[in-house]
């Protein structure tokens, strides 16, 4: 038995089989559906992710033009990125620009 080793939402490890990471993926994406009042997942889109959470290789990268600003300055994406590539943390100061905004700053 194959196992894959991935992460769940939180960023904890976890070993799934490839039976168990398919059905995870089913039905977590079928609930966010139910949830969001959204189509489900197409099997071809279900597929893709399944080989995006199988691969061995620590990063994954997108389409060239399939990025948004909003991918770029979500905390919660940037603050996995950070991480992933062992930059530290980033703490906020009180009154300080956020985000895009502080990047426009930079000289």
């Amino acid at each position: 038995m194959v196992e894959i080793l991935t992460r769940f939402g939180d960023g904890s490890p976890v070993a799934l089989s490839q039976t168990g990471l398919s059905r995870d993926l089913k039905e977590s994406t079928s609930d966010a559906a139910d949830r969001g009042s959204v189509d489900p997942l197409s099997e071809d889109e279900l597929k893709h992710l399944f080989d995006i959470f199988a691969s061995p290789y620590r990063f994954v990268s997108v389409e060239p033009c399939k990025v948004s600003v909003s991918h770029l300055t979500d905390p919660v994406l940037m603050s996995e990125v950070r991480q992933d590539l062992r930059l530290g943390t980033l703490h906020p100061v009180p009154n300080s620009p956020q985000g895009i905004d502080a990047k426009i700053n930079i000289d």
